[in-house]
C-alpha cells in the first residue's frame, strides 16, 4: 500500500487505502465489523464477486439437484444406485408409486382396465371341433359320434384351421339352412368368400347356415382325426 496516494482511480483503491491507514495507526489490532459493514463495501474489495445469502445458496443447490427422493438426494447416491442396478427384483419395486417413479413417462394399466378395453372391442373367439372316428364299428369306435357339420348363425371372420396328424388336408361344404343345395369350398379363403356373399347379421338374428368339413386322410391312415375350425365374431 506504500506509495498509494490520492487521487484514486477506483472505489477499491480508496477503500483499501482507508483500511491501510487505520491499520498503521497502532491503536487497532485489526479490522472490525464497522470497517466492512455492507455488501457494497465487500463487493468493492471483491470486484467480480456477487455475494448471496445461505438461503439463496441452498435454493440454487435444490434447483440443480431436482425433485429426487430422499434415498437419492445427492448425485453421489444417485450414481451409486444406478451403478448397482443390474436387474430389478420384486423387492426393489413393491408399490405402484415406486414403479411410476422409475417409469415417469409410463402409464400403468391395471388388469381390470385391460379387460374392459378388450370387452369394448367386442371380439369373440369361437371354434368348432369336427371329429372323424376310424373305420371300425365296435363299442370303442362308434360312428354315431361323428361330428362333421355344425350350424352357424351370423357372419364369422378370421377363419383358421388346425387338424390332427392323420389328415393331410380338409375342405368344406356349406348351405343356407333353408336350402338343400351344398356349395363346395376347397380352402378357407373360398369358405370365407361364400360367407361374405351369402350371410348377413349377427349370431342372434343373422342368417342360419350349415358348415360341413370333409377330411382328406394321409395314405395308410384310417384312425380317428379332428379338425378345429377357429373364427371370430365381431
Amino acid at each position: 500500500m506504500e506509495g498509494l496516494t490520492p487521487p484514486f482511480y477506483s472505489r477499491t483503491d480508496e477503500l483499501l487505502y482507508k483500511i491501510y491507514l487505520k491499520l498503521q495507526g497502532g491503536s487497532m489490532p485489526g479490522l472490525t465489523a464497522n470497517d466492512i459493514n455492507t455488501l457494497s463495501k465487500l463487493n468493492a474489495i471483491i470486484e467480480d464477486g456477487e455475494l448471496i445469502s445461505q438461503s439463496q445458496f441452498n435454493d440454487a443447490i435444490m434447483v440443480l439437484r431436482g425433485n429426487v427422493p430422499v434415498s437419492a438426494n445427492t448425485l453421489e447416491k444417485l450414481y451409486n444406485i444406478i451403478q448397482g442396478m443390474q436387474s430389478l427384483k420384486r423387492e426393489d419395486i413393491d408399490t405402484l408409486e415406486e414403479l411410476n417413479a422409475i417409469l415417469s413417462d409410463a402409464d400403468l394399466v391395471r388388469i381390470q382396465d385391460l379387460a374392459d378395453a378388450l370387452v369394448a372391442l367386442n371380439v369373440k373367439q369361437r371354434s368348432f371341433q369336427f371329429y372323424f372316428p376310424d373305420s371300425q364299428w365296435d363299442g370303442d369306435h362308434n360312428q354315431s359320434l361323428r361330428r362333421d357339420r355344425f350350424v352357424v348363425r351370423g357372419k364369422i371372420n378370421d377363419l383358421t384351421e388346425d387338424f390332427t396328424n392323420a389328415l393331410s388336408a380338409v375342405s368344406y361344404k356349406t348351405r343356407v339352412d333353408a336350402s338343400s343345395s351344398w356349395a363346395y369350398h376347397l380352402n378357407l379363403t373360398a369358405l370365407q368368400n361364400w360367407i361374405n356373399t351369402n350371410v348377413s347379421g349377427d349370431e342372434q338374428t343373422g342368417t342360419r347356415y350349415w358348415i360341413m368339413c370333409i377330411p382328406a386322410f394321409k395314405s395308410g391312415q384310417d384312425g380317428e382325426a379332428v379338425n378345429v375350425l377357429m373364427y371370430k365374431i365381431f
